[in-house]
């Protein structure tokens, strides 16, 4: 007996693997799962939208109801067939001009799936359905279309042939069309929007049909999520009113906005995506970009030319143009291997930067161009995967059935309520403050207190506030009350106000004239009706429209409450020398909060306090802080997440370690908080005359970024002027006093705290001094203070994982040290770099570019956010 035979296996090339990714946040509960190679087949299926886009392959069983077809080349199109179905038809969406010759291949399969016979059949086939009278017999849901088995066993026999004329009269009508029951086609022209029906929402899917730069005609797909959003004009409502605006007024307060989630191109050039990214959603940020790189390599450009296909060269500009915007690469040219396509430069650093804004799937890093085609191999583990294995094991190990939770929940609940209840009771959060805290609230308690009482050393206090008050809620309520009160605290004799009100309407200036009658001590207010934008310093937009940025409108309103310290004696009677200043927003504050600021914020042997500035902490919830702009780390690193203890452990930590140890002295480099205390010797003039002639002109102190000087006492508010840039005025006005005090005493400019020169450099955060912006808040906040410590395990967790703190190429330059910054031209409207001399705060700038909204101002906020344009070299995050 011969030995059997065996065929030798062939190997697999090129492998294309069927592969799944997940998009991004927040749209990650979407998966497309599909594979992709030039002239071979490509076709991707979105599950959760019932969704397969082109039909080049099957992918898995799934048989979505929304097919979209981006061109008719056969890798793309030829197993359209295979989805159609009559019990439950699929829309097919693809470029009009192929719409007949699909509807004509989609027949012509049904047909040779039928037996191969013509339409309509010369003779009865047993094959096919007949039409009578009756309703035809329902066909099986679960068999598509175009298999002959499930028509065969569903079909009707035909009635015996008959050669008798008179048979014609009971002979049965022709057959249905089977292309008349299978699917429903739709051709498409650009700029055309369909809904995908067969989805529950919400939220609603619509596509876009848009044009690309192919050898045939092709169509590229934007999809849309539609949700409902409220409607401008009732942004900042609270929600009782939204309700009855809503359910007793029957207004819509919401309409319909449609949020670009994923683009898929055809096969054709880059230039779609170049030269119309708005066709693609991209200047709207489409969350996804799916799009064709068949070719990698220069040499390869006449082919690529030829075809009409994408070479990377001319995509990368593209990718780098829109950082936001992740871009997965498909149909990579079959002369490609896996290992060639891995080790490409796609990920490349030309710039000290990710080339692309996403990564292969098997890095995860963001550092390379995402790919579905073939570009892992088969059951490679990733992060994700062992991640997911780690858990699965788990769950396997703890069998999480239900009586497996119970006894989970049997043990954890007594852990957890024994943390809830001890903690507030043993370790509550900024409760228990020294002393002496006690001792002046023991003095000030009560309506006989004494005026003065929280100031036994009789220091002078210059309070500078500027105010936006529409409707004078502010002057004629709490807040109006409250000032009275700390005045009172503080002493008449020893304290001045001065209050700057603008645009607030005559309901304000009524509210401040009758607060005025009250005030006990000497003051300066003023209410100026209107401040002229066009007298601010404006900016000239890429457009070439003027705008103003909103910090030089800041700056100059808060410069303006500090006028009286430009002189003493003469008309403005009551101004000498000061001891220190109190800077006051628009805030819920409790007066004698105010008081430990002032006189209670890190007390020396002396009884006298110790710092340069001091800020409060402001609140917009019971535990989220609000003032994220102004506020610095000791070492210049922005701040962790909004919650205890607020600072990151970037650098040396110290602010976060002094805030975990419950010091009333968090050493930070700048801060505002809604309130700060400060030592005047830096601010104050006490000349008779002005420092120089234009001192209380608009914009006079701002400094110039090519030709920077150095900040001199007095200190003013300042902005910074270059566009696509900001720094809050009040980190840069901090920043300014501390380096003319650290000049002035001759410390070094280290950003450091130095324990024998702290009160004349130290810049502090007093978390026992908390403000909020609603009077509620404020009430509640100290409760939230009991719990707020078990917070500081998730803010550890959770804050690099964000991205926290955020980056600052400019933390770390000092006054008069050389550098290289980006910024905007807008002459060649590009980012250049340029070599420049440190001014001083660059801690403070933010890759952000705010201005004032045109025309008459409408609500507390008057200002609006700017795109900032792509294509920094720098990271420097927006």
């Amino acid at each position: 007996m011969a030995s059997p035979a065996f065929p030798t296996p062939l190997p697999q090339s090129p492998r294309s693997d069927i592969l799944e990714w997940r998009f991004p946040k927040p749209y990650h509960n979407l998966t497309l799962t599909g594979r992709s190679r030039a002239a071979w087949h490509t076709s991707f299926v979105i599950p959760q939208l019932n969704l397969l886009l082109d039909a080049g392959l099957v992918v898995n069983n799934l048989r979505p109801k929304h097919i979209f077809l981006t061109h008719g080349h056969s890798d793309h199109t030829l197993l359209t067939p295979a989805f159609v179905k009559r019990s439950d038809p699929p829309d097919i969406f693809c470029p009009a001009e192929m719409k007949d010759a699909l509807d004509g291949f989609i027949n012509a399969k049904t047909m040779l799936s039928e037996g191969g016979g013509i339409w309509p059949p010369e003779s009865k086939s047993p094959y096919l359905v007949y039409e009578s009278e009756s309703e035809p017999e329902p066909e099986s849901e679960s068999e598509p279309a175009g298999g002959g088995e499930a028509q065969q066993n569903n079909a009707k026999t035909p009635p015996p042939t008959s050669t008798d004329p008179s048979a014609t009269a009971t002979k049965p009508p022709p057959p249905l069309h089977p292309l008349l029951r299978t699917h429903t086609t739709h051709g498409l022209h650009p700029g055309t929007t369909v809904t995908l029906r067969h989805l529950s929402p919400p939220p609603t899917y619509t596509a876009t049909a848009f044009a690309c730069d192919h050898t045939v005609p092709c169509l590229g797909y934007l999809f849309s999520a539609v949700t409902p959003k409220l409607q401008p004009q009732y942004r900042g409502l609270p929600g009782a009113e939204l309700r009855r605006l809503r359910e007793e007024e029957g207004v819509a307060i919401t309409a319909p906005a449609a949020a670009p989630v994923l683009a898929f191109l055809g096969d054709g050039t880059a230039a779609t995506l170049r030269d119309r990214p708005e066709t693609v959603g991209l200047d709207r940020g489409v969350a996804v970009v799916v799009t064709e790189c068949s070719f990698l390599w220069e040499e390869h450009r006449a082919q690529a030319e030829r075809t009409r296909h994408t070479l990377w060269s001319d995509l990368e500009p593209v990718v780098r143009r829109w950082p936001r915007t992740v871009f997965v690469l498909v149909h990579f040219s079959l002369r490609y291997s896996d290992e060639e396509i891995r080790s490409s430069d796609l990920d490349g650093d030309q710039f000290g930067k990710p080339a692309v804004s996403l990564s292969l799937l098997e890095h995860r890093s963001g550092t390379g161009p995402e790919s579905l085609d073939n570009v892992i191999l088969p059951r490679r583990a990733s992060p994700g995967r062992w991640r997911c294995t780690i858990v699965s094991w788990a769950a396997r190990r703890l069998r999480l059935s239900r009586r497996g939770l119970l006894v989970c929940f049997k043990y954890l609940a007594p852990v957890i309520a024994a943390v809830l209840v001890l903690v507030p009771i043993f370790a509550p959060s900024y409760l228990h403050p020294p002393a002496h805290y006690r001792e002046l609230e023991a003095r000030c308690r009560g309506d006989a207190a004494e005026p003065g009482c929280a100031n036994p050393s009789n220091e002078k206090v210059f309070i500078a506030i500027s105010l936006y008050d529409r409707g004078g809620h502010l002057a004629g309520g709490p807040w109006g009350k409250a000032l009275l009160n700390l005045i009172h605290l503080i002493g008449p004799s020893n304290a001045y106000l001065s209050i700057y009100e603008n645009d607030s309407g005559p309901e304000a200036a009524a509210a401040l004239e009758e607060l005025q009658r009250q005030v006990p001590c000497n003051h300066s207010i003023v209410n100026d009706p209107h401040v002229d934008m066009r007298l601010i310093p404006n900016v000239t937009m890429p457009d070439g429209t003027q705008r103003t940025k909103r910090i030089a409108y800041l700056s100059e309103v808060r410069n303006r409450a500090l006028r009286p310290l430009d002189r003493v004696g003469g008309e403005h009677d009551g101004i000498v020398p000061f001891d220190k200043i109190l800077f006051l927003n628009d805030i819920a504050f409790r007066p004698v909060d105010a008081a430990h600021l002032l006189f209670s914020t890190n007390i020396g042997p002396d009884g006298r306090t110790r710092y340069l500035s001091a800020c409060a902490l402001d609140y917009r919830t019971m535990f989220l802080f609000y003032d994220l702009y102004a506020q610095r780390d000791a070492d210049g690193y922005s701040n962790g997440l909004p919650f205890y203890p607020i600072f990151t452990g970037a650098g040396r930590g110290l602010s976060r370690a002094d805030m975990r140890r419950q010091t009333d002295a968090v050493r930070v480099r700048s801060c505002w908080g809604g309130m700060v205390a400060m030592q005047a010797r830096y601010v104050q003039h006490l000349g008779r005359e002005l420092p120089r002639p234009d001192f209380q002109q608009i914009g006079a102190h701002v400094i110039d970024p090519a030709r920077p000087r150095n900040v001199s006492a007095p200190v003013r508010f300042r902005h910074e002027p270059d566009l696509f840039v900001d720094a809050c005025e009040c980190c840069l006005f901090l920043a300014d006093v501390a380096q003319v005090a650290r000049r002035a005493v001759g410390a070094p400019d280290d950003g450091d705290t130095n324990t024998d020169l702290a009160e004349s450099t130290a810049t502090l955060v007093n978390p026992y001094v908390r403000v909020a912006y609603d009077w509620g808040v404020l009430a509640r906040e100290r409760v939230a203070r009991r719990w707020e410590r078990l917070l500081g395990v998730v803010h550890a967790v959770v804050t690099p994982l964000v991205g926290l703190p955020r980056h600052n190429p400019y933390r770390a330059v000092r006054e008069g040290e050389p550098f290289v910054e980006e910024v905007w031209s807008s002459e060649r409207q590009r980012w250049e770099l340029e070599r420049r001399v440190g001014r001083n705060g660059l801690f403070c700038l933010v890759r952000q570019f705010q201005t004032i909204t045109p025309g008459e101002r409408q609500g507390d906020q008057n200002w609006e956010d700017n795109d900032i344009p792509p294509g920094q070299t720098l990271d420097f995050p927006t």
